[in-house]
């Protein structure tokens, strides 16, 4: 080796990057995928989705499977090569959730910063049932936003509230 030596802690830290990497590689494509599905308004499951994601099996999760087709190899071979039992799928409904709240709570903390630098805000709410006929309240903000340069009035929605008792009793 010629006077050169890599520490075995060095190697294991280097091979440990190597896999950070390829891991936040895999999981970024996943994530546009759910940001897409987001923007688009689009189910990102389906009541037959779930368990092993294949290339060809048309039943699970088809935009991971179209991306997947469409050139995204990082993708592919994770698909590919990893098993539902690993904890490194990122596809689980569980995982896909906790991205979809993550996402929610960064789109909140976007929008309470714009309130914030408005200075005058009003609470908008209205309660009614969901699909599920569970009783929720909608909290919206208006503001006036100026980032833009010129006062444009905004209403934003903030997040939806369980509401157990809809009486007026306390």
């Amino acid at each position: 080796m010629e006077g050169q030596s890599r520490d075995v802690t060095e190697s294991f830290n280097a091979q440990n990057k190597i896999i950070a990497k390829e891991n936040r590689q895999k999981l970024c494509a996943i994530i546009d995928t759910i940001l897409f599905c987001g923007r688009q308004e689009l189910p990102l499951r389906g009541n037959q989705d779930s368990g092993e994601i294949g290339i060809i099996d048309p039943l699970n999760r088809a935009l991971l499977r179209f991306r997947a087709r469409s050139g995204d190899e990082v993708l592919k071979n994770h698909l590919l090569t990893q098993s539902t039992h690993t904890r490194a799928m990122y596809t689980s409904s569980v995982i896909q959730n906790e991205i979809i709240e993550l996402c929610g709570s960064a789109i909140q903390e976007e929008l309470i910063g714009r309130v914030k630098q408005s200075g005058f805000f009003a609470v908008l709410a209205d309660e009614t049932q969901d699909v599920s006929r569970h009783e929720q309240l909608s909290l919206c903000l208006r503001y006036v936003d100026c980032s833009s340069g010129k006062a444009l009035i905004r209403e934003d929605f903030l997040e939806f509230v369980h509401v157990s008792d809809v009486t007026a009793q306390l």
